[in-house]
């Protein structure tokens, strides 16, 4: 990354300009905050997190799928009417737990589930994802363009997130953003550019 930076000062170019980009307004979602606070607390921060931002992003993982549920339905509750909601679970959740708490929370309405088991259990997220109508959100954690490319692969993911600090760097996660638009997916670097 900083070479990738010495070389923006050299060309007195901004990264996204030298990488081809271009500047423009796009869609960001609040995550700072929204944990395992409880429904009620949820509801009053979801409010204050939800000004100025596209979309909120809550933690679940409580220890019973009510209270998961309360939680969505509070946030739900107090965000703007037809404001994305997205929910991480932190692969906080065996894949037997995940069964049960996803079928109970498929239809609420989410945008994306976030890692609700070990985040390199490949063959258990394909599964997830043939199962489930919510999509799951994933790659986060890839250490390299090859596990992007076996999420993308065995059909793991609906949405991808590689952060390119964890995958190795800008020229790394370039790699994998050329990969995910190969295929049927862009990097979810904002709720524009996720995949369809």
């Amino acid at each position: 990354m900083a070479v990738w930076d010495a070389c923006g000062k050299q060309a007195d170019l901004p990264l996204y300009r030298l990488l081809g980009g271009e500047s423009r307004e796009i869609n960001v979602y609040n995550f700072n905050g929204l944990g395992l606070i409880g429904p009620k607390a949820i509801a009053t921060q979801a409010k204050e997190l939800s000004r100025g931002f596209g979309a909120v992003k809550l933690r679940l993982g409580y220890p019973d799928v009510e209270t998961d549920i309360q939680a969505v339905e509070a946030a739900i509750g107090a965000v703007p009417d037809g404001m994305p909601l997205m929910c991480d679970y932190n692969q906080c959740l065996s894949r037997a737990d995940t069964k049960v708490r996803l079928s109970e929370i498929d239809d609420l309405g989410l945008t994306w589930i976030e890692e609700p088991i070990n985040h390199d259990d490949v063959e258990g997220y394909a599964g997830l994802c043939a199962s489930r109508s919510t999509p799951i959100q994933l790659g986060e954690n890839a250490r390299n363009p090859a596990e992007i490319q076996r999420l993308i692969a065995t059909e793991a993911a609906g949405f991808l997130m590689p952060d390119v600090a964890k995958i190795g760097g800008i020229t790394p996660w370039m790699n994998a953003a050329e990969q995910c638009a190969a295929s049927r997916c862009l990097p979810t670097c904002s709720l524009k550019s996720a995949c369809t």
